[in-house]
């Protein structure tokens, strides 16, 4: 399989890239399904709506389709310029 990285920055780009990953090795969402344990149907529903799947759902199927994720920074802000928009956590 080829080694790709996607950048994802809203929840409606992570559908294809999905999509992709499972076609990219070769897999339907059968055979995905299978080697989860899960449905075609509960696959397919993964695979339109990942941003409804918990964390740890979404690292297994990560993991089953040989991908993982990672989480960088854009920038690094200057604690010098913080402004009274980052509010208090």
């Amino acid at each position: 399989m080829p080694s790709s990285i996607a950048t994802i920055t809203t929840s409606g780009q992570l559908s294809p890239v999905l999509k992709r990953l499972r076609k990219d090795l070769g897999l339907s969402q059968e055979a995905l399904g299978q080697k989860l344990g899960l449905s075609q149907e509960r696959i397919s529903v993964m695979e339109r709506h990942p941003e409804r799947l918990p964390v740890d759902q979404l690292l297994t199927l990560l993991m089953a389709l040989n991908a993982q994720l990672e989480v960088t920074c854009k920038e690094t802000p200057d604690v010098t310029e913080r402004s009274a928009d980052w509010g208090s956590w």
